[in-house]
């Protein structure tokens, strides 16, 4: 089993779709911190449009590893995001 996180008060920086309908997005603890790529496989027509950039989210989460270009960087895959 992998374990999951729930991270509070997250800010949605950017929000971009993806081939095959998934989503990217961009979370960060403010405007000042470090941002951290996250992935939603698969959602909704309806949450894809509530998904706000500037609004703040809980996010229940597992960390994963993400090799792009031979990067390696750590995302996080989404499994529930409830928008606060």
């Amino acid at each position: 089993h992998v374990p999951l996180l729930k991270l509070d008060q997250l800010l949605l920086r950017s929000k971009r779709e993806l081939k095959g309908g998934h989503i990217k997005l961009s979370l960060a603890k403010d405007l000042q911190s470090p941002v951290v790529e996250a992935l939603l496989f698969s959602p909704s027509p309806k949450l894809v449009n509530q998904i706000a950039v500037g609004s703040q989210y809980q996010v229940l989460c597992e960390l994963q590893w993400n090799y792009f270009q031979q990067k390696k960087t750590i995302q996080l895959l989404i499994k529930d995001l409830k928008s606060l």
